[in-house]
């Protein structure tokens, strides 16, 4: 019909089966803060595009999603959500922060990544999760807040629900990188101090 997507085969879809989805943190936040300003029914459109594998291309960079996304129309629709960036003086502070204190590399090593590890963040005068001003979408649909975006959105959260550091690449810096960055600042800060926590 016309008002009905085309199917997309081999579509990227939600693997949640559950009728309320629920992600812990900082997916669940983070998706809360992209969909503000949404309304109900882009964000209930988006859900049901991204539960029947509507998504074609799904890309995380830093501080950039990029997506494509299958409607009613012939050609699928190119999106993009782009953030804005933590500078690199922030970074080197967040990282040189975390360096002191052994629990944040040690969460962080094992990929474990909650809600204390946005206090180096908070210090440094940043968030760890973007405000939604900060976020800024663009769709050759015609629109900005569309259902496209919500559905690369509820596929991002569910992806980053798996992979947590998905939010500092999100945030500008490539999360493996951050890790790397992070281990050599905390060998640099215990070097011939203390042996109690090695990387």
């Amino acid at each position: 019909r016309d008002d009905t997507p085309r199917k997309v085969r081999n579509g990227i879809r939600l693997r949640s089966k559950d009728e309320e989805i629920v992600f812990n943190w900082p997916a669940g936040p983070w998706l809360e803060s992209v969909l503000s300003g949404f309304d109900d029914a882009a964000r209930m459109e988006g859900l049901e595009f991204a539960r029947k594998g509507q998504t074609i291309l799904l890309n995380v960079e830093p501080a950039r999603i990029t997506a494509t996304v299958q409607d009613v129309a012939a050609r699928p629709h190119e999106l993009r959500i782009e953030f804005d960036p933590i500078s690199r003086d922030d970074w080197d502070q967040i990282v040189n922060s975390m360096a002191r204190e052994a629990r944040y590399t040690a969460k962080l090593v094992s990929g474990e990544v909650s809600p204390e590890i946005a206090e180096p963040f908070a210090a440094a005068g940043v968030t760890m999760l973007p405000e939604p001003e900060q976020i800024r979408f663009a769709c050759n649909c015609g629109q900005s807040k569309c259902r496209h975006a919500v559905t690369a959105a509820y596929l991002m959260a569910e992806r980053m629900d798996g992979d947590p550091l998905l939010i500092l690449t999100l945030r500008g810096l490539f999360g493996p990188r951050f890790l790397e960055r992070l281990q050599e600042a905390r060998l640099l800060a215990t070097s011939g101090v203390s042996r109690a926590h090695p990387i």
